[in-house]
């Protein structure tokens, strides 16, 4: 809600006592709407969608959010919670408004406090095409332009994760063999319409970059974490990487996460979820993870597993994946895109 000289000493009353959170200037959030999120990361996307809404509410209805800002409102998951917010209109530039406060969550499996942001203006306009409107008066770019903004502005981590995210959404991507072959020709479908949409994009900052990160990404990758160690296996240089392969061995079918079929190695990620939360269920996934390593092996697979936290040194899952590959020699990188 916006305030105006009518309702300011109602708002800053409600404000002192807790029950509104000043998101901008002159505008506040229901804080319960802070507290009701339910993990740390799922706070700063909204905190991120807030501010998103706040700056549209000040620059007029044509203000478009856009870049890392859309992903969030479009519900791509990220390598890290953008803490700016990236706003598209003409007039804009020489404004004075390009700090957002720190946000203060009191309590809830979120609280804490979401730092100070900066207002990012873009001096451009958005076709009416590239644009979705999501609420009255609230603009978005669209999951295309967006995908290509990011992958032209972001660190290539970052980057390759929302486009990623996008190809996954814009080809309803399924992994299950009779769908498989359509997924694909889609996800196909769908990097043609980013490389497409970059080319209309005015200037050429950052359109080398993107065209790698394009052809990099891969829809099939289901979470972040798997985006991450895609990017970590392609900027390596590693060729020929194969996501969601399908092994049926006797009566079961197995999709690996990834493959090198050019040394029958098979890499898979495992999250914490995919262990479940009782005993019994831990013991019952490992058991499983037990019998699908083994029947992988069965067939002259050579199986690597990852956890999250090893993903922060990418050159030691290199290192790793190179040994038992058997490489002789770390591949030379391909994707100059560690920024």
């Amino acid at each position: 809600m916006a305030s105006s000289r009518r309702t300011s000493k109602r708002c800053a009353t409600r404000c002192a006592s807790g029950e509104l959170t000043r998101i901008f200037r002159h505008v506040y959030a229901e804080t319960s709407y802070l507290v009701g999120a339910t993990s740390p990361w799922e706070a700063a996307r909204r905190v991120t969608l807030l501010r998103s809404c706040a700056a549209t509410a000040i620059f007029g209805s044509r203000a478009v959010i856009s870049h890392e800002s859309a992903a969030a409102v479009h519900g791509i998951g990220m390598a890290s919670m953008p803490a700016d917010v990236h706003i598209c209109k003409r007039g804009t530039k020489g404004r004075g408004l390009d700090r957002l406060p720190a946000v203060v969550i009191p309590s809830g499996p979120g609280a804490g406090v979401i730092p100070a942001a900066r207002l990012v203006r873009h001096e451009t306009e958005i076709p009416d095409l590239w644009a979705s409107q999501i609420a009255p008066h609230l603009l978005v770019t669209d999951l295309v332009t967006t995908a290509v903004q990011c992958a032209r502005s972001m660190p290539a981590r970052e980057a390759t994760v929302i486009a990623c995210g996008a190809l996954n959404v814009l080809s309803r991507f399924s992994r299950f063999e009779e769908k498989l072959a359509a997924s694909r020709a889609r996800e196909e479908k769908a990097r043609s319409l980013l490389v497409q949409r970059l080319e209309e994009l005015p200037g050429t900052a950052g359109k080398r970059r993107a065209r790698a990160v394009i052809a990099a990404a891969d829809g099939a990758c289901e979470s972040v974490p798997e985006r991450i160690l895609l990017w970590i296996l392609k900027a390596a240089g590693l060729r020929e990487v194969q996501t969601q392969v399908h092994h049926r061995i006797g009566r079961r079918d197995y999709y690996v996460d990834f493959e090198l079929p050019w040394c029958h190695v098979v890499i898979e990620f495992d999250g914490e979820g995919k262990y479940g939360e009782s005993v019994r269920d831990v013991h019952r996934a490992y058991d499983e993870q037990m019998r699908r390593q083994k029947d992988l092996e069965s067939i002259g697979c050579v199986v690597i597993r990852f956890k999250g936290r090893e993903l922060a040194v990418p050159a030691a899952v290199i290192d790793e994946v190179c040994r038992r590959a058997g490489c002789a020699r770390r591949p030379k990188r391909v994707l100059a895109l560690a920024g």
